[in-house]
């Protein structure tokens, strides 16, 4: 179900917000002089993912509010739908700026950290147990 809200997301953002909120990810990334091991270009892709899903968690009133008129109004959902779909992209877009890219780097290096530390214990272990 999110990889659906994800993939009408994707069609609602125009190119030039999609670029903002990829450049806003590179810069929330360079802020932390981070080494260039610790974001590899597939963690910068989760990182934009984890945003995208909690954005539409957090607009999940709208998303329904949009559903449900998309119901009603059948193959005329455009005209009818428009200002559903109008507040639901200003959602979208608000939740994907700067202050929630720089929490999803966060959270998402926490756990990066977290994940090493744990690898780094179990090779200790291991050499002791040698």
């Amino acid at each position: 179900m999110v990889e659906e809200k994800l993939l009408v997301a994707d069609s609602q953002l125009s190119q030039e917000q999609e670029h903002n909120i990829t450049n806003n990810t590179s810069t929330a990334i360079k802020k932390r002089n981070l080494p260039i091991w610790m974001i590899t270009h597939k963690d910068d892709k989760k990182i934009r993912e984890n945003l995208k899903t909690q954005a539409w968690k957090k607009c999940d009133e709208y998303v329904a509010a949009f559903v449900n008129c998309s119901k009603d109004a059948g193959l005329m959902i455009f005209p009818k739908c428009s200002d559903q779909r109008e507040v639901l992209q200003r959602c979208l877009v608000y939740y994907q700026k700067d202050e929630f890219i720089d929490e999803q780097v966060d959270l998402y290096l926490a756990e990066k950290l977290r994940q090493l530390e744990l690898k780094a214990e179990e090779q200790k272990k291991a050499k002791l147990n040698k």
